[in-house]
């Protein structure tokens, strides 16, 4: 919630990805974050977390730099983690609050279907596995 009790929008966003200079998306679908109970583990003890995909899109740039990441994985997965950061801003454009994304690989990326006939802009996808999670409220 904002400083003056109204609900944050989720239109003001900004997305930073470590190694790319041109990381704005249009779109963001966080991953959903679930415990998951570990098969003879004692009851109140460390659980697991798995997540799902983290979705990013934006409009088509001209620039190849979700392709490459992605193609990279294919070949290197390890070597292609990347730290993704969610910032969402008040209505003021203020930082409000931070999803940092730790150890993020492209695992899967798309392109809108190319259409001649409504002339909406092209969108590129790209489908994220995560590692793990962190969420911060900006201090106010």
């Amino acid at each position: 919630m904002s400083s003056d009790g109204q609900p944050l929008p989720s239109s003001r966003f900004r997305v930073e990805i470590e190694g790319l200079e041109r990381s704005g998306a249009t779109e963001v679908i966080l991953p959903e974050a679930r415990i998951v109970e570990e098969p003879g583990a004692a009851p109140g003890g460390p659980s697991r977390v798995r997540f799902g995909q983290l979705v990013v899109r934006r409009g088509m740039l001209g620039a190849s730099d979700w392709f490459a990441w992605w193609s990279a994985a294919r070949s290197s997965g390890a070597e292609s983690r990347r730290r993704v950061t969610i910032v969402l801003m008040d209505h003021r454009g203020a930082d409000a609050q931070r999803w940092t994304l730790i150890d993020a690989v492209p695992a899967a990326y798309s392109v809108s279907p190319l259409s001649a006939v409504n002339g909406q802009p092209l969108v590129e996808s790209l489908e994220l596995t995560v590692g793990d999670l962190a969420a911060e409220l900006a201090e106010r």
